[in-house]
């Protein structure tokens, strides 16, 4: 299995993430980690509520092996 993603990197307010752009666009993820600012992955979805942004949900912990593997099975 090949995963191709180009990241760029965000900082703001003591919060960095990654912007992923996985297979040429067959998905855009965020990718974020907790940090000394954002220590438990409650915080870091509270302050992913409080920006506004439009996102997916339903799975926080989503793989990009996962997804690719998937989308495999699919075409087959």
């Amino acid at each position: 299995m090949e995963i191709y993603d180009e990241a760029y990197i965000v900082n703001k307010d003591g919060l960095g993430f990654a912007v992923e752009n996985v297979n040429n666009g067959d998905w855009l993820m965020l990718e974020i980690e907790e940090n000394e600012f954002y220590p438990q992955i409650k915080d870091l979805k509270a302050k992913l509520d409080e920006s506004g942004l439009h996102y997916d949900d339903s799975d926080y912990f989503v793989k990009k092996a996962q997804l690719v593997y998937n989308q495999h099975m699919k075409n087959i």
